[in-house]
């Protein structure tokens, strides 16, 4: 996977001069867009954009996301890359199969349950705690009774209690001054859930940007039912990924790189600043380029796709 670009000066607009673009504010050059090699741009709030500027962007084969400030998806603008519609028509026929849709939630909810344990194992190897580990025997029970399920619903159950366990021993990990209590959204209700949630946002992006690349729909998945407006597909390619999010986070705060002044209340609840939420996704795009998990995210993509083409063994990614 190549480069994004997010764009969250409010009030800039993103113009095309001379086969290139730039973004601007008050006649001011903030920036300039290299198109080479640039998978997406990400917009946040109020940036405009110009039709020349997104034609050269449709032009480049670049994917181009609107959102909130919040990290909320609005939208996306696609080029037509792919014309392959035997891959969508191969997909949409698995996903309505159930035994297909059972197969990928099961695969994903193993993978995402073995890198829970990881992420707890590698928190062990310098933190012991008693309490802590006892939840590596939930997770490995969870794993074991997701083998006899035999229906999504009940993956799911096991998945979303599974998680509790894990949200509780995470808790613990925490020991700076911002604390993890419990797993709150919309709104988020502290600096910690604020960080996790658009961490999750900035994670479904990513692939959608990579599903849209190989053709796929990213709103027909497997795991997570089909509902309108919801990319499900990138969803449920995200669950396995969700725990690089949790440490990259647990990291930051523990290390002290964020602290109660990259935040602000509003709508009932906490979110990034504007200068926070820009040092924030600073961090994301290095914490995935040191560990190579877009590599990582392009192999799994790239894994079900030829197992939507010739059933090969879909294999998400398991850290060990």
């Amino acid at each position: 996977m190549g480069h994004v670009f997010h764009i969250l000066e409010q009030g800039s607009k993103i113009i095309k001069e001379s086969e290139r673009l730039y973004v601007k504010k008050d006649e001011e050059i903030l920036a300039e867009i290299r198109t080479f090699e640039l998978d997406a741009i990400f917009i946040y709030g109020g940036v405009q954009i110009s039709t020349q500027a997104l034609r050269l962007i449709m032009e480049k084969g670049i994917d181009c996301s609107i959102l909130t400030m919040d990290g909320r998806l609005i939208g996306t603008i696609n080029s037509i890359r792919s014309k392959n519609i035997v891959r969508r028509v191969n997909q949409y026929r698995k996903c309505v199969d159930n035994d297909s849709r059972i197969y990928v939630a099961k695969k994903l909810v193993i993978a995402k349950l073995r890198n829970m344990i990881y992420l707890i194992k590698i928190y062990l190897k310098n933190w012991y705690d008693r309490d802590i580990a006892l939840v590596i025997k939930d997770i490995d029970s969870g794993i074991s009774a997701l083998v006899r399920k035999n229906s999504v619903n009940r993956i799911l159950g096991v998945e979303g209690y599974i998680t509790s366990c894990y949200f509780r021993a995470y808790r613990k990990m925490f020991r700076g001054e911002l604390k993890f209590e419990s797993r709150t959204r919309r709104p988020p209700k502290d600096p910690v859930n604020a960080m996790l949630g658009f961490g999750y946002t900035y994670l479904m992006n990513q692939f959608i940007t990579l599903l849209n690349s190989f053709g796929l729909d990213p709103y027909l998945g497997f795991y997570h039912g089909v509902q309108y407006g919801r990319p499900s597909l990138a969803l449920d390619m995200m669950e396995n990924f969700r725990s690089v999010v949790d440490r990259m986070v647990l990291k930051l705060c523990n290390l002290k790189v964020f602290g109660y002044n990259d935040f602000e209340e509003r709508d009932n609840g906490v979110y990034l600043t504007q200068k926070g939420l820009k040092k924030y996704l600073k961090e994301c795009e290095k914490y995935f380029k040191e560990n190579s998990y877009k590599d990582m995210m392009y192999t799994q993509v790239e894994s079900l796709s030829r197992y939507l083409k010739d059933g090969s063994d879909f294999e998400p990614v398991i850290f060990e």
